[in-house]
């Protein structure tokens, strides 16, 4: 699909592949093989091509005639990096509809020509930018007329529904029969979250690698699962709270707080104690719902 369809796959298909050299902890020079990527994200190898091409454009990688690509700048300069790309139309349009919702501006459902009203833009482009919102879980086509809001994660009720979701799932998956000890991938996540927390408040990471950390990290735990259901429900979840993602990453000390969880829940899994690191993935998933809620207080 092309348009915002694409642009959003390749910028999101990009930051995941960022999330793999932090997990794998490579550095400038290291390979980068289309096949193995495509294996590992279970996608085609054009849109890994089209992915790493986004990349390159950003220097983070280069292209080596008859090798591939390889990594071209230090692991430290990743923590900085936020992609982007100049935005089209219809991504501006449901870029603002997203921001809209998530301020409490619009309903949750409202109809095409409520929006037409209300957006500088024509049938056809709306039409274009809901049923990607649909296809992305985020609105749902009424029965009647007009679209709902599947994900207003800025309401109490609807945050707590998510959360409560992924307490009964991700603290399951880590003792499932089927988990996979990949240490490579545990500490590799605990190297990355470390880097952040050294960080200091002059040189913050950006909103979109904090986001991306977070959603690696319970990614790659759900995918140690073995279940691929599991998996898919938090990749589901995650480009849901990424509406979140507008409102910033602003409270120093829950960051903190919340890479020390996750580094307790992966030295547990290193240990081989899953039984505790479902415990202290169950708290985490607590005081991560307290403090969403908190922030939603304030807004």
């Amino acid at each position: 699909m092309s348009g915002i369809s694409g642009k959003r796959r390749q910028v999101v298909l990009a930051e995941r592949i960022l999330g793999h050299i932090h997990q794998q902890g490579l550095d400038r020079g290291a390979h980068l093989r289309e096949v193995a990527l495509a294996e590992h994200f279970g996608v085609s190898r054009t849109p890994v091509r089209n992915a790493l091409k986004l990349l390159a454009e950003q220097g983070v990688v280069r292209s080596i005639p008859h090798q591939g690509y390889v990594i071209d700048c230090a692991a430290d300069h990743l923590h900085a990096l936020s992609l982007s790309m100049p935005k089209s139309q219809d991504e501006e349009l449901y870029l603002m509809i997203v921001e809209d919702h998530v301020r409490g501006e619009l309903p949750d459902s409202i109809t095409q020509v409520e929006l037409l009203k209300r957006y500088d833009t024509n049938v056809a482009m709306l039409a274009k930018v809901l049923e990607q919102m649909a296809e992305e879980g985020l609105i749902e086509r009424n029965t009647g007329q007009g679209w709902t809001f599947l994900c207003a994660f800025d309401s109490e009720s609807s945050q707590r529904a998510s959360y409560e979701f992924r307490r009964a799932l991700e603290p399951a998956g880590l003792q499932l029969p089927g988990f996979e000890l990949d240490r490579a991938v545990l500490e590799g996540q605990i190297d990355e979250h470390r880097r952040v927390i050294a960080l200091d408040e002059h040189t913050p990471a950006t909103s979109t690698a904090l986001f991306r950390l977070d959603a690696n990290f319970h990614e790659s735990l759900a995918r140690l699962s073995g279940n691929p259901l599991i998996l898919q429900a938090i990749v589901r979840q995650n480009r849901q709270r990424r509406m979140l993602e507008y409102l910033g990453y602003g409270n120093r000390r829950r960051i903190t707080d919340w890479c020390f969880e996750h580094i307790a829940i992966l030295e547990a899994l290193l240990s081989d104690q899953r039984a505790q690191a479902a415990e202290l993935m169950t708290r985490h998933l607590d005081q991560a719902l307290e403090a969403s809620n908190a922030l939603r207080v304030k807004r």
